[in-house]
């Protein structure tokens, strides 16, 4: 995980920094949120099984359709999807396959109910 978030090429959120750094001695690692990682990176093509969270910015919503259907692994764990635009909600639920979606909503949704469902599809 270590290798994958330092070639990522990405800013991380939270920075990290103060306790929001990886320990190796501990073996932990922060949740950490990667804006724009590098489009070939380990972290975009292999599972990731850890606390790292991809964010890619697309232009609309039929880029990121393309993009989630692009994944190198073939289908993604999990699929989020962030729009005020219901049509285009619709739109990336019906065109991506995801072992989960999850729409305006992040990781939380497991940090508040343990017993919610994560599974994977095909390959995962």
């Amino acid at each position: 995980l270590r290798r994958k978030l330092d070639e990522s090429g990405a800013a991380c959120l939270p920075a990290l920094g103060g306790r929001f750094v990886p320990d190796d001695e501990a073996m932990t690692l922060p949740v950490s949120g990667l804006l724009a990682p590098a489009l070939d990176a380990s972290v975009l093509s292999e599972e990731i099984f850890g606390p790292l969270l991809p964010i890619i910015r697309v232009r609309d919503v039929d880029e990121a359709i393309y993009r989630v259907n692009s994944v190198v692994t073939g289908k993604p764990l999990i699929a989020y999807c962030y729009s005020q635009d219901p049509s285009a909600v619709d739109a990336f639920i019906a065109k991506t396959s995801s072992g989960n979606v999850a729409v305006n909503s992040g990781p939380q949704r497991l940090l508040c109910n343990f017993n919610a469902a994560f599974g994977g599809i095909g390959a995962s």
